[in-house]
């Protein structure tokens, strides 16, 4: 099949012309690396002759073989599996059954790719090769395409674009069931209803991921694709898998070593002639114009959210930095003065919904949750300000964890009454009854308005009990104050959590591994270092609870990523005595996160922050802009004491 291919023209007036940036075989991303067109294939490096693509790259044969068919007899045996156990073996070529070769990754049309790849295997063919096996941020980069989308087609997904959550296990085919094995060289020769699972490369056109006229084929599906990192970490999702995290899935459960029928990969290498960190002037238009056509479309948070993913693998690409704040100066949301709610304003109803010590409502729309809403009240531990105000300072900064959306709204007390009345019941009227005497009605001409925060609402939300500091303080530690080594973060996040810690509920651990979605206790420490972070500048001081029953109740996970739904306890007049004692254990930052703080600017952020601020606003700011000069002192000196490559140990 006929493929995308950059092409140049020479200039026909000019006598020598550039060489081209990459290879015929690779294709140019982000203007700075070139990522194999296909998925690898092997071949011995002096002959060319292929490689099977059904076994792992080994020096001995006959007795891998042989107790590969003991095995598989053995299992067909226990399993009473049918006619297709009786599949014969792939052939292996005299070459490759010597062991006397060398293994070359290759980027080839129409060619089924090799799985039973180890890392290991997979880097020492790209060097072969003359190249090198992709990190993981050029590996995402390339996936997402140069729009920055989630999946290689587009932002929605679709699981029949690519070659991926095929109906059945190649061992269920086999043996009849999925985990008799996952070594059996015959796996990826298994059909179904008569189309192979496996396909060869160029075959599933619908996932593609492109770069200008140019693109990559299969980074999401077909073979799972080993990266190089040193925690043993292999992306993009086999095609048994049924996943819908796109260029964000991956898996690091297995040492470098592994490998079975779905590890695959792809080789990327330096960009001939394009000096780092500069992008293709042709990606940085269409990535300009995408935005700014969102802009246009009052679609800003969408348009932040493609220049993140740009910036993930250029953080300081100035370019794009300056997007990012045209998105912000761009959005209504940073600008505009509170939305009126009325009976017509995608709000139905109003029913109770908590909240603790506080008042929280929830407002419906066809008896579904569309927001949380955080009224003004007189009650102290809540400020819906505050709310809206973390928000817009986790979207300045750009916060790995989550602060959901918190616009400022009002209603009048009119249209408050009739919505909270579409609910009835003894509970909504007991919830009227303890608490609407503290809620503030202001007089605005002559009616009763109420002000508040309405929060975007998060589905799934699951407790995360960070009151248990011994779990994630060795993470966030100095060596010599019993912190971890960072090569000891490797494990599953959850797998720190016992069902103790777990509100002794091991329905709650359950509830908690299905939303941490595969996340490190690497990573689950960057988000928190970040979340600690982000209360000291804010003077959050309400992130943990004393009672154990309630431990975890103001901080959650969902879907992979740490998330902070209540921070009305933030931007006061002054620094609760708690701040200083509970920030303390952080002795470990992100380093793209204390930069981004660094980087703020004073006024701007004022403005974005408090529009329009008022004397009690501009307070509340001189007191956040004073925690953030302690914070940078406090890493100065931890700089200064242990390193900066100890101290700014994450990304």
């Amino acid at each position: 099949m006929a493929q995308p291919v950059a092409t140049a023209t020479p200039d026909a007036a000019a006598p020598t012309t550039s060489p081209e940036p990459c290879p015929a075989d690779m294709v140019l991303v982000a203007g700075r690396t070139c990522v194999d067109r296909f998925e690898m294939s092997l071949v011995d490096a002096t002959t060319g002759a292929a490689l099977s693509p059904h076994y792992p790259i080994r020096g001995e044969y006959d007795g891998f073989t042989r107790q590969r068919q003991r095995e598989a007899k053995k299992l067909a045996e226990s399993f009473d599996a049918g006619a297709v156990a009786q599949t014969a073996f792939p052939e292996l070529s005299d070459l490759q059954r010597s062991g006397k070769f060398v293994a070359k990754a290759q980027s080839k049309v129409d060619v089924l790719p090799n799985g039973f790849l180890s890392r290991d295997t997979a880097r020492a063919a790209c060097e072969v090769a003359k190249k090198r096996l992709c990190t993981r941020t050029e590996w995402r980069t390339a996936c997402r395409g140069s729009l920055g989308q989630k999946y290689p087609y587009g932002n929605r997904y679709e699981r029949v674009q690519c070659n991926l959550g095929r109906g059945k296990h190649p061992a269920r085919i086999l043996f009849g069931k999925p985990s008799a094995s996952v070594i059996d060289p015959r796996l990826n020769l298994m059909q179904l209803d008569d189309a192979p699972l496996l396909r060869k490369t160029g075959a599933t056109p619908t996932c593609v991921s492109r770069w200008g006229d140019d693109a990559i084929f299969d980074m999401v599906g077909n073979l799972d694709e080993w990266v190089d990192d040193d925690r043993g970490v292999f992306v993009g999702a086999a095609y048994t898998r049924y996943t819908k995290a796109g260029c964000d899935a991956a898996i690091d459960a297995h040492p470098a070593g592994y490998w079975d029928y779905s590890t695959g990969a792809r080789c990327c290498r330096d960009a001939e002639g394009v000096a780092a960190g500069t992008a293709t002037s042709s990606a940085s238009r269409e990535l300009e114009q995408r935005v700014q056509k969102l802009i246009r479309d009052e679609q800003p948070a969408e348009a932040r959210r493609l220049v993140r993913d740009a910036l993930r693998s250029a953080p300081r690409d100035a370019t794009l930095n300056q997007l990012y704040e045209k998105t912000l100066d761009r959005d209504p949301d940073f600008v505009t003065r509170p939305r009126e709610i009325g009976l017509a304003s995608g709000v139905d109803a109003i029913k109770y919904l908590g909240g603790g010590s506080t008042i929280t409502l929830r407002f419906l729309l066809d008896g579904k949750i569309v927001g949380a809403f955080k009224p003004e009240q007189t009650r102290g531990a809540s400020d819906y300000q505050a709310e809206v105000a973390a928000y817009r300072l986790c979207e300045i900064l750009r916060c790995d964890f989550h602060v959901p959306k918190n616009e400022p709204v009002w209603l009048e007390k009119s249209v408050f009454d009739t919505l909270y009345g579409r609910v009835s019941g003894e509970k909504q009227d007991t919830y009227a009854s303890r608490h609407f005497s503290d809620l503030v009605w202001r007089a605005e001409g002559e009616s009763q308005v109420l002000h508040g925060a309405l929060e975007d609402w998060v589905v799934h939300l699951v407790e995360l009990p960070v009151e248990h500091t011994q779990v994630w303080q060795p993470w966030l530690s100095q060596p010599e104050s019993g912190g971890a080594a960072l090569s000891q973060m490797r494990g599953a996040a959850i797998d720190a959590f016992t069902v103790k810690e777990a509100r002794n509920s091991a329905i709650h651990l359950r509830h908690m591994k299905q939303q941490f979605r595969g996340m490190t206790e690497r990573e689950l420490a960057r988000q928190l270092s970040q979340l600690f972070v982000f209360d000291y500048l804010i003077g959050n001081w309400d992130r943990m609870s004393i009672k154990p029953a309630f431990y975890g109740s103001n901080c959650h996970v969902a879907d992979g990523r740490v998330v902070s739904i209540d921070n009305a306890a933030a931007f006061r007049d002054g620094v609760h005595p708690k701040l200083e004692e509970r920030f303390k254990p952080v002795q470990r930052f992100s380093e793209s996160f204390i930069t981004r703080v660094r980087g703020l600017d004073h006024d701007r952020t004022l403005s974005r922050l408090f529009p329009e601020a008022t004397p009690s606003e501009r307070t509340r700011f001189s007191v956040f802009w004073k925690q953030r000069k302690l914070l940078l002192e406090h890493v100065a000196r931890l700089e200064q004491k242990y390193g900066s490559m100890a101290v700014l140990i994450f990304e």
